[in-house]
């Protein structure tokens, strides 16, 4: 059956109301008493009611009086609270308070396999993989020195002196870690520098304001992370050369890249 729209309706209704006016007439007049029988007695008088609206909802109740029915939506569960829903959600108990991504999965920042919220080392450089049940890496602690036999520069772990390098420091934008072209350039000579001296070791420090935030530590972290990529994968230095050290205090968006004897966590 063709579905009637608003304005048929109205003018379907009008009509069915112009036809039960004049039924309601003619029944009306029909009921009239004649003129001979009313000089003899009175007649009562027929009063013609009709109420067409109600009359009508009840003959035609879908034409007159569509009636929309309210279809049910079940509400979305979301059994661990995480935001959302567990029809969509492939981690469906993740524990509350912990930071999860559209699919409702723990965030993992460094990506080692343990989520943020019982990460005990939140940035582990990938070159301390892998980490315990805690997401701690395996390198050693910064700032640890060994030991030595003797007054030299030499380190019993490492057995390296320290490197005689000109080193440039690097500069970012605001929260970016992107390394711009004048960067590039810099960390292409300290590859040359460091391929020309394999016993080198080196810092790779990234700075940030006194008392910075997790967010800033992050970029710190990030900085660093790019730093080290492009002299390994672009420049062809070699990793072990090379220590992993963020958020440090200092000149804020810079990293740079300083000399050591001391054999820490790349």
């Amino acid at each position: 059956m063709m579905k009637l729209t608003y304005k048929n309706r109205r003018l379907l209704k009008n009509l069915l109301m112009l036809l039960c006016f004049v039924f309601v007439a003619l029944t009306c007049l029909s009921q009239k008493p004649s003129n001979a029988d009313s000089s003899k007695t009175k007649q009562p008088i027929f009063i013609c009611t009709f109420n067409i609206d109600s009359n009508l909802n009840k003959l035609y109740p879908q034409l007159v009086v569509p009636h929309h029915r309210k279809i049910p939506v079940a509400a979305l569960q979301d059994s661990d609270g995480d935001g959302v829903p567990d029809q969509l959600d492939l981690e469906p108990n993740t524990p509350h308070g912990a930071e999860v991504d559209t699919h409702g999965r723990a965030l993992d920042t460094d990506g080692d396999g343990v989520p943020d919220y019982r990460d005990k080392e939140k940035l582990t450089p990938q070159s301390c993989f892998p980490v315990d049940s805690n997401g701690v890496g395996k390198c050693p602690e910064l700032g640890v020195k060994q030991e030595s036999n003797d007054d030299s520069d030499w380190v019993i772990c490492c057995h390296v002196p320290l490197c005689n390098m000109n080193t440039v420091g690097l500069e970012f934008e605001q929260g970016s870690f992107a390394l711009d072209k004048n960067a590039k350039t810099i960390l292409q000579i300290d590859a040359i520098q460091l391929l020309n001296k394999p016993w080198c070791l080196v810092n790779v420090i990234g700075f940030c304001n006194k008392n910075a935030d997790y967010e800033e530590k992050l970029i710190s972290w990030k900085r660093v992370d790019a730093t080290i990529r492009y002299l390994v994968e672009k420049a062809g230095a070699s990793e072990n050369s090379l220590v992993f050290i963020y958020g440090q205090e200092g000149e804020a968006n810079t990293v740079e890249l300083i000399p050591t004897k001391v054999n820490g966590p790349n």
